[in-house]
């Protein structure tokens, strides 16, 4: 598009020389600030800018890192990942069919205006527990996702199966408690 069209490419270039990123030439052409200028997608700058054609004005000395080679985004583990997390899929089929009493589902809800909620939800006997947290950290969910646990019978707390929230990183601690497989 920047190709064809010499007033955009004009324009995107003297704002790039004047040190505005890609985000603001695409949020001031969105605003409809410029007469007869059609807005454009901050990617199609960078692929501009990045085109083997535009090499030779080298645009990119304008970007803020000023990178000759754009770089892709690269994946990256997540720095709060569940450890001993497992997947829903191997849950056993006795739970998915609500046959036998004592498997939990929990979450956390969190509101706009109030603090996070913890949900314990049975499966078999669909009854529904719901506590107030003060926060959402892992260790205040799981004081009192115990506290609950100490007082249901041991034969109604067989198993948990968490969101992959962070706040359910502790999840072992149930484990090691009250022996409930998570």
């Amino acid at each position: 598009m920047l190709e064809r069209d010499e007033r955009l490419r004009q324009f995107v270039t003297d704002r790039l020389a004047e040190g505005w990123s890609s985000e603001q030439i695409a949020g001031w052409l969105k605003g409809g600030n410029e007469a007869k200028l059609r807005s454009l997608a901050t990617e199609t700058t960078y692929a501009f800018i990045y085109r083997t054609s535009q090499k030779a004005a080298e645009l990119w000395r304008y970007l803020l890192r000023r990178r000759k080679i754009r770089r892709p985004m690269k994946a990256r583990p997540s720095r709060d990942t569940i450890k001993g997390r497992r997947s829903i899929h191997d849950r056993p089929a006795g739970i998915e069919d609500r046959g036998e009493a004592g498997h939990w589902e929990a979450d956390l809800v969190i509101c706009k205006r109030a603090r996070p909620v913890l949900v314990l939800h049975e499966r078999k006997t669909r009854v529904t527990l719901a506590t107030r947290l003060t926060g959402k950290t892992a260790a205040e969910a799981i004081a009192a996702m115990t506290a609950v646990f100490q007082r249901i019978t041991p034969g109604l707390r067989s198993s948990v199966t968490f969101n992959n929230d962070t706040a359910f990183a502790r999840h072992g601690l149930l484990t090691d408690i009250f022996g409930i497989s998570t």
